[in-house]
């Protein structure tokens, strides 16, 4: 009966130290399962933001390509101006060439 009551008083002891390690395990289940959430959360606001971003650099390379489109005509306007301005000095200098030429006839 003695050696019965050892055995109980070993198993029991042993069905503790195991309901202890089992509490911790739970524990520590529970502390990578926050852990897991934590990193799944930050990686949905990482994907977020990559999305942001992706939209973000859509909208200024539509802004730049604007941009170019809009340079392009301010050049082909400034082109123009500056023809006309050649035209409008050659025409000056054709009519002060021949202003002094009528006023040296005279």
């Amino acid at each position: 009966a003695e050696s019965t009551l050892s055995e109980l008083s070993a198993y029991y002891e042993r069905s503790r130290q195991i309901e202890e390690e089992l509490t911790l395990k739970e524990g520590e289940c529970n502390n990578l399962q926050a852990a897991l959430r934590a990193e799944q959360e930050l990686l949905a606001e990482s994907h977020q933001n990559q999305r942001h971003l992706q939209a973000l650099v859509a909208d200024l390379e539509a802004q730049v390509k604007d941009d170019e489109a809009e340079f392009e005509m301010m050049m082909q306007q400034f082109d123009l101006n500056m023809k006309a301005l050649e035209m409008r000095a050659e025409a000056a200098e054709r009519a002060l060439k021949e202003e002094k030429e009528k006023t040296a006839r005279l």
